[in-house]
């Protein structure tokens, strides 16, 4: 009788742990097969519960990642199609007689090849970061000094867009540990945004302090402003806040994620916030080091 009761007991217990295993074995095929639909229905709470509430998780990253592919690829077709369409279109009126060849038609077409140029460099610069090549040769500079010496740069560039620009420094140096080409092209980035979107006449603010959290480098720009459930996804691939920011004054979409892979290379943060001047704030944040002796 114990016998009997002990094999009818194991044969239960053996159902009860092979069918969810089953299932989620069945599932994790599926999955294989490119079908990121499936999810393991396992309602238990002991390890296998939980074991299966991790591939659940696993298969929703995998469906998410699969729609922003999807969605980054048809994206790109659409930027890289615009630029083209208006070069084939410009070239066929030339070739017709329809449009004569004048400086402004040349300058028209420079114009369109020079964005599409930019593109793809983005392009390149973002496939460099997300194969782990976007190499950052680190060296310690007083970004104090640093600074001041693109400030007249920056003033004259923001003037011809009809902007005043101001720059805060603290009169001690600040050390931190910054590639040069890549970090002036990171804040060149920031800084042509907030020209453009900026309501002329408008103010531009450049900001630098440290505490001890870190090295602080902080944008901000007088309005427009950025919808607060814009500000997350600013970074995003291709993403244009449409609602508060025109699209036609901006370039591809892509300059916001390169400058977040550039200041992730350099092991710091950047964040978007509503700026106190009324527009956008980008505030940049690095690791302190302490002065080179």
């Amino acid at each position: 009788v114990v016998l009997i009761l002990s094999l009818l007991l194991s044969f239960a217990l053996a159902r009860q742990l092979s069918r969810p295993l089953a299932m989620l074995g069945a599932a994790a095929r599926a999955l294989a097969d490119g079908d990121y639909s499936q999810r393991a229905r396992v309602a238990r709470h002991d390890e296998l519960g939980k074991l299966a509430e991790q591939f659940n998780r696993m298969a929703d990253a995998l469906e998410r990642h699969r729609r922003e592919r999807q969605r980054w690829g048809a994206d790109i077709a659409h930027e890289l199609r615009t630029p083209l369409t208006i070069l084939q279109t410009e070239l066929q009126l030339l070739r017709e007689g329809i449009r004569p060849l004048t400086t402004e038609a040349v300058e028209s077409l420079i114009s369109e090849g020079n964005r599409l140029s930019a593109l793809i460099e983005d392009l390149y610069q973002l496939s460099l970061a997300d194969a782990g090549e976007l190499q950052c040769e680190l060296r310690a500079e007083d970004l104090c000094e640093w600074l001041r010496e693109r400030a007249a740069s920056w003033q004259g560039t923001a003037q011809a867009y009809g902007h005043r620009f101001q720059m805060h420094c603290p009169q001690q140096p600040v050390w931190a540990a910054i590639d040069e080409r890549r970090f002036a092209q990171a804040l060149d980035n920031l800084f042509l945004n907030a020209c453009r979107y900026t309501d002329v006449p408008g103010t531009i603010e450049l900001q630098l302090w440290t505490d001890s959290a870190g090295v602080h480098v902080q944008w901000q720009d007088s309005t427009p402003g950025v919808a607060e459930v814009d500000l997350p996804k600013l970074f995003d691939r291709l993403f244009r806040g449409e609602r508060s920011r025109n699209r036609a004054s901006g370039g591809s979409g892509l300059g916001l994620s390169i400058v977040e892979a550039i200041i992730r290379a350099h092991h710091g943060t950047v964040q978007a916030r509503p700026a106190t001047l009324g527009g956008l704030c980008m505030h940049i944040q690095l690791p302190a080091m302490v002065a080179p002796t």
